[in-house]
């Protein structure tokens, strides 16, 4: 019988779980990372309140420039009006 990636012998560990194993190690790790670059940022965010919200107004601005810009470039120059 040919060895296959699920199965596994009584000295050796199957394929399959040690990529299971390995999977779930990378996954802690990017966890742990991903909570470190979190709490930097809030801890920025709570050193520079007013520098926070003054970015998030401008981010908001941007993108509703952005998507004022795409809508108007995607209408015919006002000849086709929905009321009429």
């Amino acid at each position: 019988m040919a060895d296959t990636p699920y199965m596994k012998t009584a000295d050796t560990p199957g394929l399959l779980e040690k990529q299971i194993e390995d999977l779930k190690e990378e996954v802690a790790r990017l966890s742990r990372r991903a909570e470190a670059s979190s709490s930097a940022m809030l801890d920025v965010a709570r050193e520079h309140p007013t520098g926070t919200s003054g970015v998030l107004a401008a981010v908001g601005v941007i993108g509703f420039a952005i998507g004022w810009l795409a809508c108007s470039a995607g209408r015919d120059s006002g000849r086709s009006r929905y009321w009429q």
